[in-house]
Protein backbone atom coordinates (compact mmCIF):
# COMPACT_ATOMS: atom_id res chain seq x y z
CA UNK A 1 0.00 0.00 0.00
CA UNK A 2 1.42 3.26 -0.98
CA UNK A 3 1.65 6.00 1.56
CA UNK A 4 -0.82 8.15 -0.64
CA UNK A 5 -3.24 5.30 0.18
CA UNK A 6 -2.66 4.83 4.08
CA UNK A 7 -3.16 8.76 4.45
CA UNK A 8 -6.47 8.86 2.45
CA UNK A 9 -7.62 5.46 4.40
CA UNK A 10 -6.40 7.28 7.85
CA UNK A 11 -8.32 10.39 6.68
CA UNK A 12 -11.54 8.73 6.02
CA UNK A 13 -11.59 6.92 9.13
CA UNK A 14 -10.92 10.00 11.01
CA UNK A 15 -13.82 11.73 9.20
CA UNK A 16 -16.16 8.39 9.92
CA UNK A 17 -15.17 9.08 13.76
CA UNK A 18 -16.85 12.85 13.79
CA UNK A 19 -19.47 12.20 11.04
CA UNK A 20 -20.05 8.78 10.55
CA UNK A 21 -23.58 8.80 12.22
CA UNK A 22 -24.38 10.54 8.82
CA UNK A 23 -23.70 7.33 7.05
CA UNK A 24 -26.37 4.67 6.20
CA UNK A 25 -25.65 1.75 8.52
CA UNK A 26 -24.47 -0.50 5.70
CA UNK A 27 -21.69 2.32 4.68
CA UNK A 28 -20.10 2.70 8.25
CA UNK A 29 -20.29 -1.12 8.24
CA UNK A 30 -18.23 -1.05 5.04
CA UNK A 31 -15.92 1.54 5.90
CA UNK A 32 -15.23 0.62 9.19
CA UNK A 33 -14.31 -3.39 7.61
CA UNK A 34 -11.81 -1.27 4.92
CA UNK A 35 -10.14 1.06 7.38
CA UNK A 36 -10.32 -0.09 10.89
CA UNK A 37 -9.85 -3.90 10.02
CA UNK A 38 -8.07 -3.13 6.85
CA UNK A 39 -10.10 -5.61 4.57
CA UNK A 40 -9.65 -6.06 0.65
CA UNK A 41 -12.78 -5.08 -1.26
CA UNK A 42 -13.48 -8.94 -1.85
CA UNK A 43 -13.09 -9.40 1.91
CA UNK A 44 -15.82 -7.04 2.48
CA UNK A 45 -17.88 -8.03 -0.39
CA UNK A 46 -17.73 -11.60 1.33
CA UNK A 47 -18.46 -10.50 4.67
CA UNK A 48 -21.57 -7.93 3.71
CA UNK A 49 -22.75 -10.48 1.02
CA UNK A 50 -22.67 -7.98 -1.52
CA UNK A 51 -20.38 -7.25 -5.32
CA UNK A 52 -17.13 -6.22 -5.16
CA UNK A 53 -18.29 -3.32 -7.49
CA UNK A 54 -21.06 -2.77 -4.44
CA UNK A 55 -18.37 -2.46 -2.34
CA UNK A 56 -16.33 -0.40 -4.30
CA UNK A 57 -19.56 2.16 -4.87
CA UNK A 58 -20.49 2.04 -1.41
CA UNK A 59 -16.85 3.39 -0.41
CA UNK A 60 -16.72 6.30 -2.86
CA UNK A 61 -20.11 7.38 -1.79
CA UNK A 62 -19.24 7.38 1.82
CA UNK A 63 -15.92 8.79 1.30
CA UNK A 64 -17.09 11.51 -0.70
CA UNK A 65 -20.11 11.99 1.71
CA UNK A 66 -17.33 12.40 4.07
CA UNK A 67 -15.68 15.24 2.51
CA UNK A 68 -18.53 17.32 1.48
CA UNK A 69 -19.46 17.87 5.61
Amino acid sequence: MSREDLEKKVDLAFLADFYGGLLTENQRRILSLHCEEDFSLAEIAAEVGISRQAVHESLNRAAQRLEEL
